[in-house]
């Protein structure tokens, strides 16, 4: 919960990705006042979800294991998408 308040303080958007842990984090950034914020279920969303939110000059933080597969979201966002 404090992650999600302190998140709510220093980020424009969150996405988290996965189970219990990541709604809880989503939920207590929304509660602290993150209006754009998003608890998605996989990668494949959280890399579509990024692509419509992003604008040119972001900072992006990606952070979580890579059992999620969130190094294909990296991947994606820097155009290295396996073909």
């Amino acid at each position: 919960r404090e992650v999600g308040r302190l998140a709510a303080a220093s980020c424009d958007l969150l996405v988290a990705v996965g189970g219990g842990p990541a709604a809880a984090l989503a939920d207590a950034a929304r509660t602290a006042g993150l209006k754009r914020t998003w608890h998605l279920e996989d990668a494949d969303a959280a890399t579509a979800t990024l692509r419509r939110s992003l604008e040119n000059g972001d900072v992006v933080l990606i952070k979580g294991s890579r059992s999620i597969g969130l190094d294909r979201t990296v991947d994606a966002l820097l155009g290295r998408e396996a073909s």
